[in-house]
């Protein structure tokens, strides 16, 4: 065995991905050879300065899950088989058929990464939808699916990696002898991409202009957050939100609705998706940024938020807990809190100068403790962690 710890990672694609690309390639220079698989190379990455660090594409073909599986385990089968490696860390699920021969490779440590708790939201988020309702909708359809793959995946796997101490009681809910395995990575953002304007903000003391990115639906506090617009309106606070997302299959028409009979055309406007490029702009044009959520893993926008300078309001949500625990910089509320959210908006308006130090005390923050090479100083040390503890098994094992 190497000294230092082989790798094969997995990834469904680059550009979705760019930020934890940057982290997997400085992550490389603490290990041995570190092997990407992409699903799709659909971006160039130059790595070219990561002398460890190589990319594999596999050929995702569209809407084809099962085979994207079988040829995703197939290609890191056969670079085990040629190559070796000491450690194979899947994301998504999609190694499934390797992991399932894993006694074939017993000094391999299978490693496995939820971003997304399946079985959480279905019993927590989705709940009062009907089995028929979500499996018929195209943005939910892939759920039950995706929690069997995950219940199966968490018993197989040597390690479990969350991003947040807290989720380990949403996976165990439903995977319940998961504990003694599971180990916490914050997420990361790319600090040296997602950065404050240039220029101070020529602001509007008397406006505040808002921003959520993400999903559109329930679960994102898309609800709540118009209805919390209503009520800044009644305040008579000067305050628009840009949502920056697209509504999903299930809450489209109940967003249109609410919208519409609430009057709130003229401060609420919606964006499509956006590049990279085009959603850092959003982040720098912006006052404030409000994030509610019930449903994710760590949610990276909040990340990118304060990496650009924005106060924000975030839900007591684990994955937003882990990123400020003293809450030093991010204004918390209890997800559907209107009042409280409210309230958080018009001390904004009024204490400017005390947000934007909250906001200065944040980007440092990012620096410090989730920028790309803060976080793949976590993931070098949990590989060297996990091969070492393997090495002192095997030579324990081998004395007896």
């Amino acid at each position: 065995m190497d000294l230092m710890p082989r790798v094969i990672f997995f990834l469904p694609t680059v550009s979705g991905y760019m930020d934890r690309v940057n982290l997997l390639m400085e992550a490389s220079d603490q290990l041995g050879r570190f092997t990407l698989l992409v699903g799709s190379l659909d971006r160039q990455v130059d790595h070219s300065a990561h002398r460890n660090f190589d990319i594999v594409e596999i050929g995702f073909k569209r809407r084809m899950r099962p085979l994207n599986m079988w040829k995703s385990s197939r290609v890191a089968e056969r670079i085990l088989r040629q190559q070796g490696a000491d450690i194979v860390h899947d994301t998504m699920g999609m190694l499934y058929p390797l992991f399932r021969k894993k006694s074939d490779f017993p000094s391999v440590q299978f490693v496995t990464s939820f971003f997304i708790l399946f079985g959480w939201r279905l019993s927590h988020v989705w709940g009062q939808h009907s089995k028929l309702r979500l499996l018929t909708a195209t943005s939910t359809a892939m759920m039950y699916p995706n929690r069997w793959i995950e219940r199966r995946m968490a018993r197989i796997a040597d390690h479990i990696v969350l991003q947040a101490p807290g989720l380990t009681d949403h996976l165990a809910s439903d995977v319940p002898a998961v504990r003694n395995k599971t180990h916490v990575i914050t997420n990361n953002v790319e600090a040296d991409f997602w950065t404050p304007p240039l220029a101070a903000k020529d602001t509007d003391n008397n406006k505040c202009n808002l921003l959520f990115v993400g999903s559109v639906d329930h679960s994102k506090g898309i609800f709540v957050l118009l209805d919390t617009m209503a009520e800044l309106r009644d305040r008579g606070a000067n305050a628009a939100l840009t949502v920056v997302g697209k509504p999903n299959q299930i809450a489209a028409n109940q967003v249109d609705e609410t919208v519409h009979r609430m009057q709130l055309g003229d401060i609420v406007r919606f964006e499509n998706r956006v590049n990279r490029e085009q959603l850092r702009e959003f982040y720098r044009e912006a006052y404030l940024f409000i994030y509610q959520t019930i449903n994710d893993g760590s949610p990276r926008v909040v990340l990118e938020a304060l990496a650009c300078g924005l106060p924000v309001i975030g839900s007591r949500h684990p994955g937003i807990q882990v990123l400020d625990p003293d809450e030093e910089f991010v204004a918390f509320s209890d997800f559907g809190d209107i009042q409280a959210i409210a309230d958080h908006v018009e001390d904004f308006i009024s204490d400017r100068d005390n947000w934007k130090q909250r906001s200065e005390v944040g980007r440092e923050r990012i620096e410090t403790d989730f920028s790309s090479s803060a976080v793949a100083q976590q993931y070098a040390d949990l590989y060297n962690s996990i091969v070492s503890e393997d090495a002192r098994s095997s030579m324990s094992a081998k004395q007896n």
